[in-house]
C-alpha cells in the first residue's frame, strides 16, 4: 500500500459492506471523543445502534455512502447527503454534507484522502450543489488540518454547555 501514484477506486455501498461501515464509523467515533469533555454519554449497545442506522442511510436517497479501494482492498469510506436548505432567504435549495470521512491509518498522507475528496466534490457538482459542508469534532486537530489542506474554510463555530 506504499504504491507512490496509486489510485483509488470508489464503489456504492450495499447491505453487504454494512459491517465494514460500522466498525470504521465506530473507530472515528472513538477516535472523536477520546479527549473531548462534552461528548455525550452512549447507549451500552451503541455499536448495534450505529449498524441500523447505517444500514437506513443505505436505503435513503440523500445520503450516499461509498468505500475506497486499493488493489481490491477496502481502505476507506465517506457518508455524504445532499441536505435541504429549509428557508427562502437565498436561492439555493440544497447543499453537500460530508458526514464522515475515513481512511486507514495505513493509507493516510498519501494523497488518498485528496483522491476520494476529489471524488466527492465530483459527486456533489453532478447533483449541482453549489457549496459542501463538513463536520468534525473540534479536538479532531487530524482532520481540521486535513480539510484546510484541500481547500475548506471554517464558516460557523458550535458550541456545547453540558446542562446535567
Amino acid at each position: 500500500m506504499n504504491q507512490p501514484d496509486a489510485q483509488l477506486e470508489f464503489r456504492q455501498a450495499t447491505i453487504n459492506d454494512l459491517d465494514y461501515l460500522t466498525d470504521r464509523t465506530y473507530q472515528l467515533h472513538q477516535f472523536e471523543t477520546k479527549d473531548s469533555l462534552t461528548t455525550p454519554t452512549v447507549k451500552q449497545d451503541f455499536k448495534r445502534h450505529l449498524k441500523d442506522w447505517l444500514s437506513l442511510e443505505l436505503n435513503l436517497p440523500e445520503s450516499i455512502l461509498f468505500l475506497s479501494y486499493l488493489d481490491s482492498t477496502a481502505v476507506g469510506f465517506a457518508h455524504i447527503k445532499v441536505v435541504p436548505v429549509n428557508n427562502n432567504f437565498t436561492d439555493i435549495t440544497h447543499y453537500g454534507l460530508v458526514q464522515s470521512l475515513w481512511l486507514e491509518e495505513t493509507c493516510r498522507k498519501k494523497s488518498f484522502g485528496k483522491q476520494t475528496v476529489q471524488f466527492i466534490e465530483q459527486l456533489f457538482k453532478e447533483q449541482r450543489l453549489p457549496y459542501y459542508d463538513v463536520e468534525y469534532a473540534a479536538n479532531n486537530k487530524v482532520a481540521e488540518k486535513f480539510w484546510d489542506s484541500v481547500g475548506l474554510i471554517p464558516t460557523s463555530v458550535t458550541c456545547r454547555k453540558q446542562l446535567q
